[in-house]
This record gives C-alpha cells, sequence and structure tokens, in this order.
C-alpha cells in the first residue's frame, strides 16, 4: 500500500509516500483543510484509502488503480511547449477483446485524444509511455501502434484550435 504524505509542493504532485499528512501545511498554503477532509472522506467511502493510526492514510489496491489513472487522464496538463509534432495512436483490437476495444477507446478520450477515424486518434504531445501502460493493463500491446507524424492531415486546422496551439 502507498501513505499519503505532507507534499512540499503542490497537493496532487507529491501525495505518496511516508510521513503523515499535515493539514496546518495547506491552512498557511491558502487551501482550506475542510475541502481536503472533505475529500478524504469521498475517498474512504468509495474504497480508495483506509485509515491506519500508525500509518496515516494509505490507498488500497483499488486506489492505486484509480490514481493511475486519474494520473493518466490529467497527464496533458503538464505540457506547456508543443514540439510540431503529432502523436497518431492507430488500433486494431479484434472483436474477442471489445471490452478491451472500449475501455482503450474511452481511456484516450479522458486522457485528451481527438478522434480521426474510429481507430485513429491525435494528440500534439509525448504520450508513448502512457498509451504503451495503458496497453500492458488492458492486454493489447500488439493491437496498438503510435506514429510520429508532421500533421495529422486535412483536420490539422481544426486539431490546431481545439488543443489550443
Amino acid at each position: 500500500m502507498m501513505t499519503i504524505i505532507k507534499t512540499s509542493g503542490s497537493l496532487a504532485g507529491g501525495i505518496i509516500a511516508g510521513e503523515p499528512f499535515d493539514f496546518l501545511d495547506l491552512r498557511l498554503r491558502g487551501i482550506d483543510p475542510h475541502e481536503v477532509r472533505q475529500g478524504f472522506y469521498n475517498l474512504q467511502q468509495r474504497r480508495y484509502i483506509i485509515f491506519n493510526k500508525k500509518r496515516g492514510y494509505t490507498f488500497t489496491k483499488k486506489g492505486q488503480t484509480w490514481l493511475k489513472n486519474e494520473n493518466l487522464r490529467y497527464f496533458k496538463n503538464q505540457f506547456t511547449k508543443w514540439d510540431k509534432k503529432w502523436r497518431v495512436v492507430i488500433f486494431d483490437i479484434p472483436q474477442e477483446k471489445s471490452l478491451q476495444r472500449q475501455s482503450f477507446r474511452r481511456k484516450l478520450v479522458l486522457m485528451g485524444f481527438q478522434p480521426i477515424q474510429k481507430s485513429v486518434f491525435v494528440f500534439p504531445y509525448p504520450c508513448e509511455e502512457e498509451i504503451a501502460i495503458i496497453a500492458r493493463e488492458l492486454n493489447i500491446t500488439n493491437n496498438i501502434d503510435i506514429l510520429l507524424a508532421e500533421s495529422p492531415g486535412f483536420k490539422e486546422e481544426e486539431l490546431l484550435k481545439t488543443f489550443d496551439l
């Protein structure tokens, strides 16, 4: 299990490690501790974290999976400078794995990818590692390719607006 700790930077950026969480530090940084407590309560109700007097709050297995998915969902926000390359994700997942295909497609959309066709999605920032993790988890690595392109095709102008580039 992972333990939730006091952070020195952003709250979301460093919540995994080994010390107790310090609500006083939050108030000093202008964060309402009541909102944080409510968030912890909600995570407990969803069985993502548990409280242990010795170790503090710890993520359950279900919580670790949730956290990993949330990090992937919001990873796109960490990019500020575009390298003028498009990541084109192409997949051909067989009917026997239709649940994995649906899940993969949903994860791409949650991460901010834009569909060009039913099995072709585009994204302007590096994402190869994140896609590899998702593909491994869904057991579909042999059904996915990522191309690095200078242009996504006829929809480039629309995509530039969508991604605010």
